[in-house]
């Protein structure tokens, strides 16, 4: 049984972290699924070209709506473990996981904006 992970970070900059993660990640064991609190786009177009499914909320990146919204694509996804990256998709992250019950992780990126959680 696959796991099925979602990524979610705030723009849809097609990133070669993101690449990466794509790349490496051992497509028998894990299922991708890429997402953005912004609008799909790069990101979006580049990991729906490897066949990976992939979401953008379309919101405002300082919304609360969003959590609302990720909180529904985590229980439509099948999603088994959230893993976020940056501090906004961090804070949303962490209610709509803790909403949906679904488990997360996140990943600190530039900064230390984790210890304001």
């Amino acid at each position: 049984m696959k796991v099925r992970v979602a990524h979610l970070t705030d723009v849809n900059l097609d990133t070669a972290f993101f690449q990466a993660i794509a790349s490496h990640l051992d497509p028998t064991r894990f299922e991708l699924v890429m997402g953005s609190l912004a609008a799909p786009g790069a990101l979006q177009a580049s990991m729906s070209a490897r066949g990976i499914r992939t979401f953008g909320l379309g919101l405002p990146l300082r919304s609360p709506r969003a959590v609302l919204s990720l909180v529904s694509v985590l229980r439509r996804e099948r999603i088994d473990l959230l893993h976020a990256h940056c501090f906004l998709p961090t804070l949303w992250g962490l209610l709509a996981a803790r909403l949906s019950g679904c488990p997360m992780v996140f990943t600190r990126h530039h900064s230390d904006h984790h210890l304001r959680l």
